[in-house]
């Protein structure tokens, strides 16, 4: 049973309420080359493989959305270290305290890969309550 303390933001509300000229204040704490020293973004560059230039914002997107609800624990796989590095970094830029990150071993979806929600596997929390 969940207590009435807790609340459910849907990640679209967040960047929504973002506006433009606060986005380009919160990526200017990053620097291009940052976002690239990214273990998977430096095998891909080294593989000749292009990267999106999406691919360069979301981790920030993710940031805000710690900034936004003032998060003092995250959970996640292993494999977003590097994207809750760059979120307890926005957060003393933000003047937050930087979170706490739990990380896991990666978990599989509803099929043998990883659970992520662009390969379509994952099983979301809103389904199961």
């Amino acid at each position: 049973m969940l207590g009435e303390d807790v609340s459910f933001i849907r990640n679209h509300s967040v960047i929504d309420s973002l506006p433009l000229m606060k986005f380009i204040n919160q990526i200017s704490n990053f620097t291009v080359n940052e976002i690239l020293s990214r273990d998977s973004f430096q095998n891909r560059i080294k593989l000749g493989n292009s990267i999106c230039l999406h691919e360069l914002i979301v981790p920030i997107l993710q940031a805000w959305d710690s900034i936004f609800i003032g998060a003092q624990v995250e959970i996640g796989g292993n494999d977003q270290l590097f994207n809750f590095k760059l979120t307890r970094e926005l957060q003393i830029c933000n003047k937050q305290n930087p979170q706490v990150c739990i990380l896991t071993p990666i978990i599989n979806g509803l099929t043998v890969e990883k659970m992520s929600k662009s390969l379509g596997n994952c099983i979301f929390l809103m389904i199961i309550i």
